[in-house]
C-alpha cells in the first residue's frame, strides 16, 4: 500500500530560506570578527538590532566632508551627481557569480556598461566566450600603435549577500547624506568598473589622445576563480592580438 504523509509542508513567509554554500562561508568569516547576526529571522527583516553597526565616513578621524549648511548633504556638482546615479544603477544589478549567467543579470549589467562606454566616446565590443558569461572590451586608440597598450581590467560579478547581515536591501543602493553609498559590490569591485570608465571618459572629453592605446575589460566570474572570465579571455586569440602590458 502506498504510504502517504498526512502532514503537508507549506512554505511560510517567516521561514528563512536555506543558505547557499557561499553565504555560509560568508557567515563563518563574519563570525570570526563578531559581525555575524545573533539571530536569524526572515530575509526581509529590516530590524537592525541584531546587526553590527554599519561603517560610516562620519567615524573616520580627520576626514573633512563638504556638507551643505541647509540640507546637511554632501555637496556635489551636477556632473558628479550624474556619475553617482550611474554607479548606483550599476550596483542594482544582481550579478552574483552563481546566478548571473542563469537569471540574465550578467547580460543586463554588461549591456548597461556598454551603453555608458558608448556615451563616453569609447569603442566597444561584447564577446561571449562562454555561454551567458559576456565580456565587454572597450578601447580608446592611441597615436602610436607600435607601443604596448594599457589594459585596465575589472570584474562585474559579486559574492552573494547574506540579507540578515545587511541593514538594507544589498541590491537597492542607499546613499546617505554624507555621501556614503551602501550596496553589494560598492567596494568589490563595481566601483572600479565605473572609475575606469569615467577616468578614460574624461580623457576622451579633454580631446587629448594618449600615445598608447587604452583597453578596458569587464569580466565575469572573478569571485569564483575567473576561469571562465579573465582566464578564457587571456587564453583566447583575442587577448594575444592586444599588445597589453
Amino acid at each position: 500500500m502506498k504510504r502517504t504523509n498526512s502532514s503537508t509542508t507549506t512554505p511560510t513567509n517567516n521561514k528563512r530560506p536555506r543558505q547557499t554554500r557561499q553565504q555560509l562561508y560568508a557567515l563563518h568569516d563574519a563570525s570570526k570578527y563578531g559581525l555575524a547576526p545573533k539571530t536569524y529571522s526572515s530575509t526581509n527583516n529590516t530590524n537592525s538590532s541584531n546587526k553590527a553597526p554599519r561603517p560610516s565616513s562620519n567615524d573616520v578621524k580627520g576626514l573633512s566632508l563638504s556638507l551643505d549648511e541647509i540640507t546637511g548633504k554632501l555637496k556635489v556638482t551636477p556632473k558628479e551627481r550624474k556619475d553617482l546615479e550611474t554607479f548606483k544603477t550599476f550596483l542594482s544589478f544582481k550579478t552574483v557569480s552563481a546566478d548571473g549567467p542563469r537569471n540574465g543579470e550578467y547580460a543586463r549589467a554588461v549591456s548597461f556598461l556598454e551603453n555608458v562606454a558608448k556615451s563616453l566616446g569609447l569603442d566597444t565590443k561584447i564577446y561571449e566566450l562562454v555561454k551567458n558569461k559576456p565580456i565587454l572590451l572597450c578601447s580608446y586608440q592611441g597615436t602610436d600603435p607600435s607601443l604596448k597598450s594599457i589594459l585596465l581590467n575589472s570584474h562585474y560579478d559579486v559574492v552573494p549577500a547574506v540579507n540578515e547581515m545587511w541593514h538594507t536591501d544589498p541590491f537597492v543602493p542607499v546613499e546617505e547624506a554624507n555621501g556614503d553609498i551602501y550596496g553589494r559590490g560598492a567596494q568589490d569591485m563595481k566601483c572600479v568598473c565605473i572609475q575606469h570608465l569615467l577616468a578614460v571618459g574624461r580623457l576622451v572629453a579633454s580631446g587629448k589622445r594618449p600615445c598608447r592605446t587604452i583597453y578596458l575589460t569587464f569580466v565575469p566570474d572573478e569571485e569564483i576563480g575567473g576561469v571562465e572570465g579573465l582566464g578564457m579571455f587571456l587564453a583566447h586569440s583575442l587577448a594575444h592580438s592586444l599588445t597589453h602590458s
